[in-house]
């Protein structure tokens, strides 16, 4: 079909797909007809579609401060995010290893176990888990040893604007789906 961007008989051979100007998705099965079995957004170039989950995104929110995690939890359902919470970091790995998470939100100061040890052993049992730190500790020597520990982005608090949040979330996200695909496309090869 003419004036799309590709054509395809296989959409899970496909990731993510610029679109065309008009946000008309240009995905199309071989025959040329839509297909359905994948999302569209507006990404910061130009519209985007992806193949749909087969299931909920689920993000898990280590905070001590239920308002922080009440108010996350409020905002990331509003976008069918799944949310967990737990208000430490030994909550929030038990959460984890019980839970299929997809991306963990972690604050740095709170009892039992901090978010610098919360993320060092998350990046033990998953190594390639996004995990972004979202602190009101200002201190640049804890940005950067979260980032030494793995974290994939660092947000401070408090968080003016959540549309920042969602962003630095569908960034990791996407750079997560993609290490993935690569890993599984590298495994192939490998067969």
């Amino acid at each position: 079909s003419a004036g799309f961007l590709m054509e395809i008989d296989s959409f899970e051979a496909a990731t993510i797909y610029l679109m065309r100007k008009n946000g008309q998705c240009g995905v199309r099965a071989v025959d040329g007809r839509r297909r359905d079995d994948h999302e569209q957004w507006r990404g910061e170039d130009g519209y985007r579609c992806r193949m749909k989950p087969d299931r909920q995104t689920t993000i898990l929110t280590i905070d001590d401060e239920s308002v922080i995690r009440q108010s996350i939890h409020a905002y990331l359902e509003d976008y069918d995010y799944r949310v967990l919470e737990a208000e430490n970091g030994q909550i929030g790995l038990d959460v984890f290893r019980r839970e299929r998470v997809d991306l963990v939100l972690v604050d740095l100061r709170m009892p039992e176990m901090g978010g610098l040890q919360a993320l060092s052993r998350i990046r033990q049992i998953s190594p390639d888990m996004p995990v972004i730190v979202v602190s009101g500790a200002g201190d640049i020597g804890d940005v950067v040893a979260a980032l030494r520990l793995g974290a994939w982005d660092y947000l401070m608090k408090p968080i003016d604007d959540m549309s920042i949040l969602r962003h630095a979330i569908d960034q990791c996200l996407e750079r997560a789906h993609l290490i993935g695909e690569n890993k599984r496309y590298q495994s192939e090869l490998e067969e």
